[in-house]
């Protein structure tokens, strides 16, 4: 019975027949690194071999971790060329040719960080998301840019799915004494999405045409300067229909 379904049900849509093919939403497993899943699950102590010692691969709160979260790999290569500190230059290229990255410039940190010392880029994603339930999920980078892009962050946030469909990404990166020419592989994790509940989420992705996809992202319209998010949620509890 419905009454005592406790599955959310997480819907992916795309208007790009490449990325639904080939950059599918991850869960479970697929989101371990080829490398992690090589790690032995037992080791002995170097200075006696009859004494276990821990390992990584065994550590309960990373298996659950991959247990729950939701990945959103990269679906196309991207080459970000970021000047040295100092410089505010900076490019990027995707091998697809469509997707866009939009520049968020320091003012809106008020000048916390001046753009000669860093790059907040806004990666827009090309999936729209639909929650059936009002439930959280943290964004968060996942945990093995830190090896392999040192400069690269990826800011934390909390977002429902249910009140609105963008999964973007806020991207940062830190300028060196060198200038940097980072890519980022096709299939790299981009985000992790980890629901904040204890039900069981069921992931679905959809391709759809272009006219619908369109029509979905107007669902969140941006009729106010700044703050639209939340005035347009306030207007929704205000409506009587609603």
């Amino acid at each position: 019975m419905k009454l005592f379904n406790k599955t959310i049900d997480l819907h992916f849509f795309t208007k790009y027949e490449y990325v639904y093919n080939y950059a599918r939403i991850r869960t479970g497993n697929e989101t371990k690194p080829a490398w992690f899943k090589k790690l032995p699950t037992k080791a002995q102590r170097e200075d006696d071999a009859n004494i276990p010692d821990p390992v990584l691969k065994a550590c309960p709160g990373i298996q659950d971790h991959h247990k729950n979260v939701i990945q959103m790999p990269l679906w196309s290569d991207l080459m970000l060329q970021i000047g040295s500190k100092g410089e505010d230059f900076y490019r990027w290229d995707f091998s697809d040719g469509v997707s866009g990255i939009r520049e968020h410039p320091s003012k809106w940190i008020n000048n916390y960080k001046k753009p000669n010392e860093f790059q907040h880029l806004m990666i827009r994603s090309p999936w729209l998301v639909k929650c059936d339930k009002d439930v959280n999920f943290l964004i968060s980078q996942p945990n093995w840019h830190h090896f392999e892009f040192p400069t690269v962050s990826v800011f934390k946030g909390v977002v429902s799915f249910y009140k609105q469909p963008f999964a973007n990404t806020q991207l940062y990166v830190t300028r060196t004494s060198e200038p940097q020419k980072i890519l980022l592989p096709h299939g790299t994790p981009l985000i992790d999405m980890t629901p904040l509940t204890d039900k069981k989420i069921k992931v679905h992705t959809h391709l759809i045409d272009s006219l619908k996809f369109e029509t979905m992202g107007s669902d969140s319209p941006y009729c106010k300067f700044s703050g639209t998010h939340y005035y347009t949620r306030a207007l929704l509890k205000k409506c009587p229909y609603n």
